[in-house]
């Protein structure tokens, strides 16, 4: 039964996805149960937890591929069948795939907190859209101790450090986009809607406040698509859905074919929609929706994307969005972003760290999402290098950073980094390199290295330093290797230790 499935029919794995699969056994055998796993979106998280999967199907372990979206079952499946893994059982409510005895199983978180979990429980459990988080799955995965692989682009939610105790953060937008697998993307400040004294809720603003104001620039939105974007295939996040059907209203009476994809929309009536906008020349230009369209959602050719939902704290729904149109395509040369919510204006800073960095930890990620970003009202300026917009610190497009103007930049003015009365390094220059060595060395995201001197500087990353594929080697001092060695045993510590590995 183990040996019907043909992980020869997988492809070569991009080196980030290698490396993810690495870092996830070290975690394991660092006492970590239960990680997730961030990857931008484009990336391939799913076939790299396939990789996973036969390895573990080849050790005769169990597993169980969780799908938080009951529409996102099939899909799955098809794709699992394509790279070798055939043979699989379905959990999902009369699903005629249903066969429990097989040991790889792809299941419905709804069906299985609904009609109950599997008594004797797999040996690894993988959980698509982790951050998406599920009381009954979660006890259920903590109560069986099941080693757990979480998949997130954005795992931000609060309570994740509950539940997670690594986040391996295997490559970054900007390494996805130097490597040509994410596209660079085009910014356009539009019209934008005035949110000003609008009604919130849990700091973000309500949706009835957002479609009230947003139906005074329909207008501008379609005037301004065919101006910057007529041709390209298009989505469109709304609000509501009546906001979402006004808008295809005002697009379909100026000419454009759009079409509304919401839970209103029948399943025979949006897979016809959907068939017809994945195809190559669809006669759909402009497809809208609320959030159907950020879960899930596989058009890798979408040129272009309209944002009219403002946001106040939800960086993980921003990155989410910005995701559907930075996909690479044979012959896609970029993305287009028209913002009518000033959006990207709020959320600058945090994109562009982000976008380079990726995260450090589940709390980072949780804080991010529940700060409330005020209204920018300025002009975004552009880069001054090279004229990207918009330009907070760090240049998204050709990677120009501000110039520091603290007192370390002063020429001749060095200070030692001590650890432990040695001295560490001679400058943050010096400790910087030496984290970059060590990152190369042993295949990490230059985000370890960035993260790292956070961590042993014990302060904010100095902007002034080159970006990490511009550092040269510095050999490591024993100090550095040192601090290195026991912040590793303090978390063990703080975790506990746990089996070496079994289900990875």
């Amino acid at each position: 039964m183990f040996n019907d499935y043909y992980p020869e029919m997988m492809p070569t794995l991009w080196d980030h996805q290698k490396r993810a699969l690495e870092e996830l056994r070290k975690g394991y055998s660092a006492g970590h149960r239960r990680q997730i796993l961030m990857m931008p979106t484009g990336s391939g998280k799913t076939l790299t937890a396939f990789s996973l999967i036969h390895s573990s199907l080849a050790k005769c372990k169990r597993v169980m591929f969780v799908c938080d979206l009951n529409s996102l079952i099939q899909q799955t499946s098809e794709n699992a069948k394509k790279h070798g893994l055939v043979n699989h059982g379905i959990i999902q409510a009369d699903h005629p795939s249903y066969n429990p005895s097989l040991p790889f199983q792809i299941a419905s978180a709804q069906t299985l907190e609904s009609r109950g979990f599997p008594p004797d429980p797999p040996d690894l459990i993988i959980w698509d859209e982790a951050h998406c988080q599920r009381k009954g799955l979660i006890e259920y995965i903590k109560a069986k101790d099941i080693p757990t692989l979480g998949l997130s682009a954005t795992p931000f939610a609060k309570g994740l450090g509950l539940t997670y105790s690594n986040v391996v953060n295997a490559t970054t937008m900007a390494e996805l986009t130097d490597n040509g697998v994410l596209v660079p993307m085009k910014i356009l400040a539009c019209t934008p809607i005035d949110m000003t004294g609008a009604k919130t809720s849990g700091g973000e603003y309500t949706d009835k406040a957002i479609e009230e104001r947003s139906i005074r620039i329909v207008g501008d939105v379609v005037k301004e698509w065919h101006e910057h974007a007529h041709g390209l295939k298009t989505i469109l996040f709304a609000s509501t859905i009546d906001e979402c059907e006004a808008y295809t209203g005002a697009f379909n009476a100026a000419g454009v074919v759009a079409m509304s994809y919401t839970s209103r929309t029948k399943p025979d009536e949006g897979a016809e929609i959907m068939n017809d906008f994945k195809s190559k020349e669809p006669s759909i230009q402009v497809l809208l929706s609320v959030g159907r369209l950020t879960r899930g959602f596989d058009v890798p050719d979408i040129q272009a994307g309209i944002d009219i939902r403002p946001l106040r704290k939800s960086l993980s729904e921003m990155i989410q969005k910005l995701g559907r149109v930075i996909r690479s395509s044979p012959g896609k040369t970029g993305a287009l972003w028209l913002d009518h919510a000033g959006n990207i204006p709020r959320f600058q800073a945090d994109i562009e760290d982000i976008y380079h960095n990726g995260l450090s930890s589940l709390d980072d990620g949780e804080k991010k999402d529940a700060v409330v970003r005020k209204d920018v009202e300025a002009e975004p300026k552009p880069c001054p290098k090279c004229g990207y917009a918009p330009f907070f610190k760090r240049c998204m497009s050709c990677g120009f950073e501000k110039a520091k103007t603290m007192e370390e930049n002063v020429p001749g003015r060095m200070v030692e980094i001590i650890i432990g009365g040695k001295v560490a390094a001679k400058d943050n220059y010096d400790l910087y390199g030496q984290l970059c060595h060590i990152a190369r060395n042993r295949g990490y995201s230059p985000g370890w290295a960035y993260h790292k001197y956070k961590e042993i500087a014990g302060g904010e990353f100095p902007k002034s330093l080159p970006r990490f594929e511009q550092m040269p080697d510095i050999p490591p001092t024993s100090a550095v290797i040192g601090k290195l060695k026991s912040l590793e045993v303090a978390f063990r510590k703080a975790r506990g230790k746990h089996a070496s590995m079994g289900a990875y």
